[in-house]
Protein backbone atom coordinates (compact mmCIF):
# COMPACT_ATOMS: atom_id res chain seq x y z
CA UNK A 1 0.00 0.00 0.00
CA UNK A 2 1.67 3.15 -1.27
CA UNK A 3 1.96 6.23 1.97
CA UNK A 4 -0.31 9.51 1.66
CA UNK A 5 2.28 12.35 0.69
CA UNK A 6 1.06 16.13 1.66
CA UNK A 7 0.88 18.73 -0.83
CA UNK A 8 3.76 20.69 -0.70
CA UNK A 9 2.85 24.36 0.78
CA UNK A 10 1.92 26.81 -1.29
CA UNK A 11 3.98 29.93 -1.79
CA UNK A 12 3.10 33.28 -0.55
CA UNK A 13 2.10 34.52 -4.38
CA UNK A 14 0.05 31.67 -4.28
CA UNK A 15 -1.39 32.25 -1.39
CA UNK A 16 -2.52 35.97 -2.29
CA UNK A 17 -3.30 34.75 -5.47
CA UNK A 18 -6.11 32.06 -3.87
CA UNK A 19 -7.25 34.87 -1.48
CA UNK A 20 -7.50 37.41 -3.94
CA UNK A 21 -9.89 35.24 -6.01
CA UNK A 22 -11.83 34.66 -2.67
CA UNK A 23 -12.34 38.02 -2.64
CA UNK A 24 -13.37 38.33 -6.09
CA UNK A 25 -15.75 35.65 -6.28
CA UNK A 26 -17.31 36.93 -2.54
CA UNK A 27 -17.78 39.60 -4.79
CA UNK A 28 -19.37 38.38 -7.46
CA UNK A 29 -21.37 35.21 -6.31
CA UNK A 30 -24.84 37.03 -5.74
CA UNK A 31 -24.73 38.88 -8.85
CA UNK A 32 -23.96 36.12 -10.89
CA UNK A 33 -25.90 33.49 -8.95
CA UNK A 34 -23.29 31.39 -8.48
CA UNK A 35 -22.51 28.68 -5.65
CA UNK A 36 -19.01 26.75 -5.54
CA UNK A 37 -21.24 23.52 -6.43
CA UNK A 38 -22.40 25.66 -9.73
CA UNK A 39 -19.04 27.07 -10.07
CA UNK A 40 -17.09 23.29 -9.40
CA UNK A 41 -19.83 21.61 -11.98
CA UNK A 42 -18.76 24.66 -14.60
CA UNK A 43 -15.32 24.15 -14.12
CA UNK A 44 -15.18 20.77 -15.44
CA UNK A 45 -16.49 19.05 -12.19
CA UNK A 46 -14.22 19.61 -9.68
CA UNK A 47 -17.02 20.09 -7.40
CA UNK A 48 -17.51 22.26 -4.73
CA UNK A 49 -14.74 20.84 -2.34
CA UNK A 50 -11.99 21.28 -5.44
CA UNK A 51 -13.65 25.43 -5.21
CA UNK A 52 -12.94 25.47 -2.05
CA UNK A 53 -9.43 23.98 -2.22
CA UNK A 54 -8.22 27.14 -4.42
CA UNK A 55 -10.24 30.03 -2.67
CA UNK A 56 -9.13 28.87 0.53
CA UNK A 57 -5.44 28.25 -0.93
CA UNK A 58 -5.01 24.54 -0.13
CA UNK A 59 -4.42 23.99 -4.07
CA UNK A 60 -2.27 26.43 -6.35
CA UNK A 61 -4.11 28.00 -9.10
CA UNK A 62 -2.74 26.88 -12.48
CA UNK A 63 -3.39 27.90 -16.65
CA UNK A 64 -6.44 25.70 -16.44
CA UNK A 65 -8.10 26.56 -13.15
CA UNK A 66 -7.54 30.38 -13.45
CA UNK A 67 -8.88 30.97 -17.16
CA UNK A 68 -11.79 28.78 -15.97
CA UNK A 69 -12.04 30.89 -12.94
CA UNK A 70 -11.67 34.01 -14.84
CA UNK A 71 -14.33 33.00 -17.45
CA UNK A 72 -17.51 32.60 -14.91
CA UNK A 73 -16.42 35.27 -12.76
CA UNK A 74 -15.96 37.68 -15.77
CA UNK A 75 -12.64 38.82 -14.68
CA UNK A 76 -9.54 38.66 -16.67
CA UNK A 77 -7.00 36.32 -14.88
CA UNK A 78 -4.46 39.36 -14.10
CA UNK A 79 -7.20 40.27 -11.51
CA UNK A 80 -5.99 37.56 -9.09
CA UNK A 81 -2.77 36.17 -10.84
CA UNK A 82 -0.57 38.21 -12.55
CA UNK A 83 1.78 35.77 -12.40
CA UNK A 84 -0.80 33.11 -14.07
CA UNK A 85 -1.89 36.14 -16.73
CA UNK A 86 2.23 36.44 -17.90
CA UNK A 87 2.85 32.60 -17.86
CA UNK A 88 -0.19 32.82 -20.48
CA UNK A 89 1.33 35.89 -22.56
CA UNK A 90 4.62 34.46 -22.47
CA UNK A 91 3.06 30.94 -23.97
CA UNK A 92 1.62 32.83 -26.29
CA UNK A 93 4.56 34.61 -27.74
CA UNK A 94 6.45 31.26 -27.63
CA UNK A 95 4.18 30.11 -30.31
CA UNK A 96 5.46 30.03 -34.06
CA UNK A 97 4.28 32.42 -36.71
CA UNK A 98 1.79 30.91 -39.11
CA UNK A 99 -1.53 31.59 -41.21
CA UNK A 100 -4.89 32.43 -40.35
CA UNK A 101 -7.76 30.35 -39.04
CA UNK A 102 -8.57 27.55 -41.39
CA UNK A 103 -11.16 28.56 -43.99
CA UNK A 104 -13.82 26.63 -42.13
CA UNK A 105 -14.47 29.80 -39.20
CA UNK A 106 -16.98 31.81 -40.49
CA UNK A 107 -16.46 35.40 -41.39
CA UNK A 108 -18.12 36.02 -37.98
CA UNK A 109 -15.42 33.80 -35.91
CA UNK A 110 -13.06 36.17 -37.80
CA UNK A 111 -13.86 39.75 -37.68
CA UNK A 112 -16.55 39.97 -34.79
CA UNK A 113 -15.39 43.30 -33.30
CA UNK A 114 -11.41 42.42 -34.23
CA UNK A 115 -12.16 39.17 -31.58
CA UNK A 116 -14.00 36.23 -31.91
CA UNK A 117 -17.66 35.79 -31.37
CA UNK A 118 -17.42 31.99 -30.87
CA UNK A 119 -14.93 29.10 -30.62
CA UNK A 120 -13.07 29.12 -33.24
CA UNK A 121 -11.67 26.44 -35.46
CA UNK A 122 -7.89 25.79 -36.29
CA UNK A 123 -5.70 24.21 -38.42
CA UNK A 124 -3.87 21.60 -36.83
CA UNK A 125 -4.46 18.05 -35.22
CA UNK A 126 -3.37 17.88 -32.21
CA UNK A 127 -6.00 21.22 -31.19
CA UNK A 128 -8.64 18.58 -32.68
CA UNK A 129 -7.65 15.95 -30.82
CA UNK A 130 -6.92 17.33 -27.71
CA UNK A 131 -9.70 17.18 -24.74
CA UNK A 132 -12.78 19.15 -25.28
CA UNK A 133 -12.09 20.72 -21.66
CA UNK A 134 -8.60 22.04 -23.34
CA UNK A 135 -9.99 22.94 -26.27
CA UNK A 136 -12.68 24.97 -24.79
CA UNK A 137 -9.98 26.50 -21.93
CA UNK A 138 -7.68 27.68 -24.84
CA UNK A 139 -10.78 29.31 -27.00
CA UNK A 140 -12.05 30.91 -23.88
CA UNK A 141 -8.92 32.53 -22.68
CA UNK A 142 -8.91 34.09 -26.24
CA UNK A 143 -12.29 35.26 -26.20
CA UNK A 144 -12.76 36.29 -22.75
CA UNK A 145 -9.67 37.11 -20.67
CA UNK A 146 -7.71 38.07 -23.00
CA UNK A 147 -9.10 39.88 -25.35
CA UNK A 148 -6.92 38.34 -28.23
CA UNK A 149 -7.45 38.77 -31.79
CA UNK A 150 -8.36 35.53 -34.22
CA UNK A 151 -4.14 35.66 -35.06
CA UNK A 152 -2.94 36.58 -31.06
CA UNK A 153 -5.47 33.23 -30.21
CA UNK A 154 -4.04 30.75 -32.68
CA UNK A 155 -1.03 31.83 -31.43
CA UNK A 156 -2.14 30.81 -27.92
CA UNK A 157 -3.32 27.51 -29.45
CA UNK A 158 0.12 27.02 -31.01
CA UNK A 159 2.07 27.19 -27.63
CA UNK A 160 -0.74 25.02 -26.12
CA UNK A 161 0.18 22.37 -28.32
CA UNK A 162 4.13 22.88 -28.09
CA UNK A 163 3.52 21.96 -24.09
CA UNK A 164 1.12 18.73 -24.89
CA UNK A 165 3.41 15.88 -24.71
CA UNK A 166 3.11 14.31 -28.39
CA UNK A 167 2.48 10.84 -26.84
CA UNK A 168 -0.49 12.40 -24.50
CA UNK A 169 -3.03 9.34 -24.32
CA UNK A 170 -6.79 10.74 -23.14
CA UNK A 171 -9.76 8.88 -21.95
CA UNK A 172 -12.29 10.69 -23.59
Amino acid sequence: MKTPTRKRQLTAEETAECAALKAIYAEKKKALKLTQDELGDRLGGIGQSGVSHYLNGVNALNIEAASGFARELQVPVSAFSPRLAAEIARIAQAAPETSAPSPDATQADRTAGGRAARPRKYQGDKYEKAAPEHRQAVDELADHMLGLTPEQALKLKQAMELLMPADDTRKD
